[in-house]
């Protein structure tokens, strides 16, 4: 089935581009690379791997042979597709680039956990080819195929979730979804939880970062019109309505990722003074790099005016605006 839904579009059914990895984040890339954070798309993982090398939770490709025959596959060429073992039902030809991630309610002796699929980008989904729609096109799509296939009355299926998706302008409201939470197990008690839906939280290993325009188009705030507008920076075309040409379809948004890796949860703590090696990337810097791109245009102004509000509420152990 894999093949047969590859080769309906013979320009875009090159297979090699499965074993790319997420570039891992660094103070160089953060500045090379996103010098224009609008456009840019974050998704929370959970899973600390990409490949099957943990049996229980791992992410990579899941195709649906329809009913709850999912399988498995690292997007490594020669690597075997493996039965998922979830109770899980998709459409059949669907085809999704996810993780399988436990999730986990409560605190202390009280807590219980679950298995979960979250889904973060979609090639096929029942059999619709959405490779070359817009990422927050997918992205709803994704979301309608969700609502369709849970079913709360049945207690012991595998839950399916989209993930959320932040704007990398607004990765504090990403932080907002975060806080302590008592562990039942481990050698460190308390850790930081990214809470999901309905009281769930998963422990998060990092941030996936994906870029919803194609090169070299970028995201701008006109100065005269406040309006966002497109740019073309190899031909200083610009234009208020998007561009076809600046899509980033699947394979270009999957290709062009970074990975933010959580070493420790020091490391995303605002409060924290611990000091850390200059390769790598904390929230205190990835903050500190958006607020210098947008400084300087009104735009960035109201991030600045936003951003301070919210840290003088957070200091009042008051979260979020009403």
């Amino acid at each position: 089935m894999f093949r047969r839904l590859m080769g309906r579009s013979p320009a875009i059914s090159n297979k090699k581009f499965f074993a790319t990895k997420p570039q891992e984040l660094t103070p160089k890339l953060l500045k090379d690379c996103m010098k224009f954070p609008r456009g840019f798309r974050l998704v929370v993982l959970s899973a600390s791997a990409d490949e099957c090398s943990n049996p229980k939770y791992f992410r990579g490709f899941f195709l649906s042979l329809g009913g709850n025959n999912i399988r498995y596959w690292s997007g490594v060429a020669g690597d075997k597709w493996w039965k998922v073992k979830m109770e899980l039902q998709l459409p059949a030809e669907t085809l999704v680039y996810g993780e399988k991630v436990k999730e986990v309610r409560g605190e202390g002796e009280a807590q219980r956990h679950k298995v979960t699929f979250h889904i973060i980008d979609a090639l096929f989904l029942g059999g619709i080819d959405v490779r070359l729609e817009k990422f927050d096109e997918r992205i709803s799509m994704i979301n309608k195929l969700v609502k369709a296939v849970t079913k709360t009355s049945i207690v012991d299926r595998t839950s399916v979730r989209i993930k959320k998706v932040y704007d990398l302008v607004e990765i504090h409201e990403l932080f907002d979804d975060f806080e302590m939470k008592e562990m039942k197990s481990g050698i460190i008690r308390e850790r930081l939880c990214h809470r999901v839906k309905d009281a769930w939280f998963t422990r998060p290993s990092g941030v996936l970062i994906m870029n919803g325009l194609k090169k070299p188009w970028v995201c701008k705030m006109s100065h005269s019109k406040q309006r966002i507008y497109y740019f073309n920076s190899k031909d200083d075309n610009s234009m208020f309505v998007f561009p076809k040409e600046a899509i980033a379809d699947f394979k270009t948004s999957f290709c062009n990722s970074f990975i933010w890796k959580w070493s420790s949860d020091e490391c995303l703590l605002e409060t924290n003074t611990k000091r850390f090696d200059s390769s790598q990337v904390t929230r205190t810097t990835f903050m500190a790099h958006i607020r210098k791109m947008l400084q300087k245009t009104k735009e960035g102004a109201c991030y600045l005016i936003k951003f301070s509000l919210l840290k003088m509420l957070d200091n009042q152990e008051y979260n979020g605006l009403p």
